[in-house]
């Protein structure tokens, strides 16, 4: 398999080559890595030239390349327009690749297939779990639980640039996004199944903040995107209910200000629909509740059965 790998970076110094050197630890080398400085002020870009340095071979190039407008999907964008490989990869600047992960693609039977998609994990301080995954097409888990993220998914390069790329007007929550629009045009997918993958490091410098408050204008931006693109009822419902979780979220943080945005933009874009439930859901999240994306989703498929 002909497989590029783009790394998107915006001052990343501290944790960029820890995630340089698990690449260069895999037992298969992708055919290209791709990284996209995205205007950084730091060291991050010396990194990239010394790893360049020190690992390309005649088997493994390591392009560097610039992005001068902002946000981590421009500079993913710019990585699908310089891939020339048939199958494209994205991976975060902090967290870490799985040494048997290309191995394991290569193993998998890939003729007829848009993308093969696969459970990854999570470390937040120290504690590392696996993240919520389905292996189903299933939009409404999707939404609530957003099992696809950025390293879940392996795209066959011309594909993606069939269904759009990255949105390159949201800032955060863009897999999330991806994820759903993915299956929403309905791929042809594999599934590698058996084991996680890859390491997705959860730090005070995440792009979406430490608390769940932080960035709610984006957040909510992204909602207003994925809201554009269902028509299902069911979909409708999954994201109301995840949008009313969100705010039981900001209750639970005392924050004024997007708690007062998200019941604006609720009553603006979602009316009175399944009003009942959402409150029930923000009520339980707001006093401390946990798993309310799982009774959520409970609730859509006993709703709508």
């Amino acid at each position: 398999m002909e497989l590029s790998v783009v790394i998107p970076i915006y001052n990343r110094q501290q944790y960029l080559d820890r995630t340089l050197q698990s690449i260069a630890r895999s037992t298969v080398l992708p055919h290209s890595l791709i990284l996209v400085d995205n205007n950084s002020t730091d060291g991050s870009m010396d990194i990239c030239r010394r790893f360049k340095e020190e690992h390309e071979n005649d088997g493994f190039s390591v392009i560097i390349v610039e992005e001068k407008q902002p946000g981590a999907n421009a500079a993913r964008n710019a990585g699908l327009r310089c891939c020339d490989t048939e199958w494209i990869y994205f991976f975060d600047s902090d967290d870490d690749f799985d040494s048997d992960f290309i191995s394991s693609v290569d193993k998998c039977e890939l003729t007829d297939c848009d993308c093969l998609l696969f459970p990854t994990k999570m470390n937040i301080s120290g504690c590392t779990r696996n993240r919520a995954f389905k292996y189903a097409k299933d939009i409404p888990f999707q939404i609530l639980s957003a099992m696809l993220s950025t390293q879940s998914m392996l795209f066959r390069t011309d594909y993606l640039r069939k269904i759009g790329g990255w949105n390159e007007q949201l800032l955060v929550w863009q897999d999330w996004e991806l994820g759903t629009r993915l299956l929403l045009h309905a791929p042809n997918v594999e599934w590698i199944k058996g084991r996680t993958f890859h390491t997705i490091n959860i730090h005070p410098d995440s792009i979406t903040g430490n608390k769940m408050s932080d960035r709610y204008d984006r957040k909510l931006a992204s909602i207003d995107a994925v809201s554009h693109m269902l028509t299902n009822p069911s979909h409708q419902m999954a994201l109301i209910l995840r949008t009313y979780i969100l705010l039981g979220q900001f209750k639970h943080e005392k924050a004024v200000d997007a708690i007062d945005a998200c019941k604006s933009f609720i009553s603006h874009n979602f009316k009175a629909k399944h009003k009942i439930a959402g409150t029930l859901l923000s009520t339980y999240v707001a006093h401390g509740g946990r798993g309310a994306w799982k009774i959520a989703y409970y609730y859509v498929v006993a709703y709508l059965s």
